[in-house]
C-alpha cells in the first residue's frame, strides 16, 4: 500500500490506483493522510469538507464516506479497510504504520541529511558532507510538485501544505549549503538561479548565487547579482539588501579574499542585545500541578530533530490557565534558547486595521530591526522575521491568540512557539494541541494550600472542598478565593463560601472584577468571537431548565436540527463557553456556573437592562 502526498494525492495498493475520484472523498482521505496516527474527529472533517456550510445530513455523510473508503483501502479478500481506517472515539484515524508514505520518508531523510550536515561541517569530515547531500537529494527527489495539487483544500489541508512547503525549503537550503561545502560551485550556479526566478526575494539565494559565482572566477557576475537584486528590492519593496548581502559585495569589490573563507548563511547581525530578549513575564510562583502536560509542552518544545522549529498551541476554557502554563513552561526552558525569549501578550492589544502588522513590527524591532528596514506588508514582515530567526536559539510566545486573527495564518514562524488560545486552531500544522481543563478538587484544595497555608485549609477542609467544587474547579476562580482569603486572615472560609454564594440570584460577574477576578471579560471574548447565529443560539440557552442538558433539548432551544445544533454546541465547546460531558453517546452538555451568570448578565445587558440581573434559570 502506497500512500503519496508530495505532488498529486494518489493511493495505490498491489499496483491499482485507488485514489477517490469523487472531490469530497479525495479531500477527505487526503485529510487523514495528513494527519496519519492522529484522531480527526467528525466535526473537523466537516468542517474542511464544507467550510462551515454542512448539508443537513452531514453526519451521515461522513459516516457514508467512511465506508466507501474502507472499500477503497481493502484487499480484495479482507473486511473493508478496517485495519487502517480505524474508528476512534468522536472520530477517525488513519493507521499508515505498515504502509509505503512519501511523507515519512521525506521527514526521515531530511532529519537524517540535517543531522549529518551538522556533523559534516563540524568535524569537516567530505564523507559526512557527501552523505548529507545524498540523503537531501534524495528527499528532495520525493517531491513530484505541488503537495496534494489535485485535492480541493478546506483549511486543515491548506495549512498543512503550507507547512510542507516550508519544510521543502528548508531541506532546499540545507542541500545548497551542504553543496557548497562540497566546493561543487558550477552545478550549484544554474540551481541556484532556477531558484531565484521562483523565490526572487529569498536574499540567502542571492548569497549563495554570488559566493559560488566567486570562487569559479566569476567575481564580476556576483557583483552584477547584487546589483540586480538590489534594483529589484527597491522597485518592488522600498528595500536595501540586508547587512549580510551589503558586506558579501564590499568584499567582492575588496578583492574577493573574504569570500574563500567563508560560507553564507542568514546573519541576523542586527539581533538585540540578550537583555532586550529576555522578555518573559515573572513565573507563577506557586504554580500546581499539569505535571504529565508540562512534560509533553516541555519535550516538544525543546525538541531539535525536526527539520520545522516545534510549535505548541495551549487552547482551554476562560479561566483555566492557559497564560499560566505557557509562561510557567517557558521561563523553565529558557535555558534552551539562549538567543532570547520574546513574549507578545495579543490579549492587550486593540483590535484595528493594522493590528498584525503592528505586532510584527513590534517584535521585529525587539530584534534589532531599524524602523526604515520594516517591509510594508505582513508577508514581508513575516519572511524577515522567519530570517533573522532561522540561525537562532529563539523561543516565542504568543498569548492570546485566535483563530481570527491574521498571524495565526503564518504560524509556524519559523523559531520554537507557544501559543495560547481559547479556542483551538485547527488546522495548524504540525503543531503539538494541548487542552488545558478545569482541576481536580484534589488540585484546587492543593493551590489553596499554597496560597493561604495547609494549616488554614485543614481545619476546614470539608467547606474549602465544597467551596471549591462551587466554582467549578476553574483555576483561575480558586486562585481568586484564596487571594480573598489572604487579603483578610481572620475570616473563616465558612464565611467567604457564604458571602459568594448567600443569594446567587443577585451577582452581577461583572462587578466582581472590581475585587479582583476578571473572568466576565474573559468570557465577554470568548462570546465576541461567536458568529451572530452563534450568540443568539448561547443565549437561548437560558430557556432550559436545568444546567445540563441533551443535544435534542439544545436543538429545541436553538429552533433548528440535531445536526445544526451539533455544530454550534462543538463552537461553543471551542469558545469555552459550553463543557461537552463524557458519556457513551457524547451527547450531553453543561453550562458552567460562572458561564450561566454570565449568561444571565448577558441577557440583561442586550436588553437594555445593565446592571440589574435576571433570574438564574440555567443554574
Amino acid at each position: 500500500m502506497r500512500f503519496s502526498v508530495l505532488g498529486d494525492f494518489s493511493v495505490t495498493i498491489a499496483g491499482r490506483d485507488v485514489t477517490p475520484r469523487s472531490a469530497k472523498l479525495r479531500s477527505m482521505l487526503a485529510l487523514l493522510t495528513i494527519r496519519n496516527g492522529q484522531t480527526t474527529t467528525v466535526d473537523s472533517i466537516i468542517m474542511e469538507l464544507w467550510n462551515g456550510r454542512p448539508p443537513d445530513r452531514a453526519i451521515g455523510t461522513v459516516h457514508t464516506y467512511v465506508y466507501e473508503l474502507r472499500k477503497a483501502l481493502s484487499a480484495p479478500d479482507d473486511e473493508p479497510g478496517e485495519s487502517v481506517l480505524v474508528t476512534v472515539p468522536h472520530g477517525y484515524c488513519l493507521d499508515l504504520s505498515g504502509a509505503d508514505f512519501d511523507l515519512r520518508r521525506f521527514e526521515e531523510l531530511a532529519a537524517q541529511g540535517s543531522s549529518l550536515l551538522s556533523e559534516g561541517a563540524r568535524t569537516r569530515s567530505p564523507d559526512k558532507l557527501e552523505l548529507a547531500s545524498a540523503h537531501l537529494t534524495e528527499a528532495l527527489r520525493l517531491w513530484r510538485g505541488e503537495p496534494l495539487a489535485n485535492v480541493a483544500f478546506g483549511e486543515q489541508v491548506r495549512s498543512h501544505v503550507a507547512w510542507l512547503e516550508e519544510q521543502h525549503k528548508q531541506v532546499l537550503y540545507m542541500h545548497l549549503h551542504a553543496e557548497m561545502k562540497l566546493e561543487r560551485y558550477s552545478s550549484l550556479i544554474g540551481e541556484v538561479k532556477l531558484l531565484i526566478e521562483r523565490h526572487p526575494f529569498h536574499e540567502e539565494l542571492y548569497e549563495i548565487l554570488m559566493t559560488a559565482l566567486s570562487r569559479s572566477g566569476r567575481r564580476l557576475e556576483a557583483l552584477n547579482v547584487y546589483h540586480e537584486m538590489r534594483e529589484r528590492l527597491n522597485n518592488e519593496l522600498g528595500l536595501d539588501p540586508g547587512p549580510s548581502l551589503q558586506r558579501l559585495q564590499q568584499a567582492l569589490i575588496a578583492g574577493g579574499h573574504e569570500i574563500d573563507r567563508r560560507d553564507p548563511q542568514v546573519r541576523p547581525e542586527r539581533i538585540a542585545p540578550k537583555d532586550r530578549l529576555a522578555q518573559l513575564p515573572p513565573d507563577v510562583p506557586d504554580f500546581l500541578g499539569r505535571c504529565e502536560i508540562l512534560r509533553d509542552i516541555v519535550s516538544h518544545i525543546t525538541a531539535t530533530n525536526g527539520t520545522a522549529a516545534p510549535i505548541v498551541c495551549i487552547h482551554g476554557a476562560p479561566g483555566t490557565g492557559k497564560s499560566a502554563t505557557a509562561i510557567h513552561v517557558a521561563n523553565r526552558v529558557s535555558a534552551e534558547f539562549p538567543d532570547g525569549q520574546i513574549y507578545i501578550d495579543l490579549k492587550r492589544k486593540e483590535p484595528a486595521a493594522e493590528f498584525e502588522k503592528d505586532v510584527f513590527a513590534e517584535i521585529l524591532r525587539t530584534l534589532g530591526a531599524a524602523d526604515e528596514e520594516l517591509p510594508r506588508t505582513l508577508p514581508g514582515l513575516v519572511g524577515v522575521f522567519r530570517a533573522l530567526t532561522r540561525q537562532r536559539r529563539i523561543l516565542l510566545v504568543l498569548d492570546g491568540a485566535e483563530p481570527h486573527m491574521e498571524i495565526t495564518g503564518f504560524l509556524p514562524l519559523g523559531c520554537p512557539t507557544i501559543v495560547t488560545s481559547t479556542r483551538p486552531l485547527h488546522g495548524l500544522a504540525g503543531a503539538t494541541m494541548v487542552q488545558l481543563d478545569t482541576f481536580t478538587p484534589e488540585e484546587g484544595i492543593g493551590l489553596l494550600e499554597r496560597i493561604v497555608g495547609k494549616d488554614r485549609v485543614d481545619a476546614e477542609r470539608e467547606t474549602a472542598l465544597c467551596l471549591i467544587n462551587q466554582v467549578d474547579t476553574l483555576p483561575l476562580t480558586i486562585r481568586f478565593l484564596g487571594e480573598r482569603l489572604s487579603f483578610s486572615p481572620r475570616s473563616s472560609i465558612e464565611q467567604l463560601r457564604k458571602s459568594m454564594f448567600r443569594c446567587e440570584a443577585d451577582i452581577c460577574l461583572s462587578q466582581l472584577e472590581r475585587i479582583g477576578l476578571d473572568l466576565f471579560s474573559r468570557l465577554e471574548s470568548a462570546y465576541r468571537q461567536l458568529s451572530p447565529k452563534e450568540q443568539t443560539a448561547f443565549l437561548a440557552l437560558s430557556c432550559l431548565r436545568a444546567n445540563s442538558f441533551s443535544l435534542t433539548e439544545a436543538a429545541q432551544a436553538f429552533s433548528c436540527g440535531d445536526t445544526e445544533a451539533g455544530i454550534i454546541l462543538t463552537s461553543l465547546v471551542d469558545a469555552g463557553l459550553v463543557k461537552a460531558l463524557d458519556d457513551e453517546g457524547g451527547q450531553t452538555y453543561r453550562l458552567p456556573r460562572f458561564t450561566g451568570l454570565y449568561l444571565v448578565e448577558r441577557l440583561a445587558r442586550r436588553s437594555d437592562q445593565v446592571g440589574r440581573c435576571l433570574p438564574l434559570t440555567a443554574i
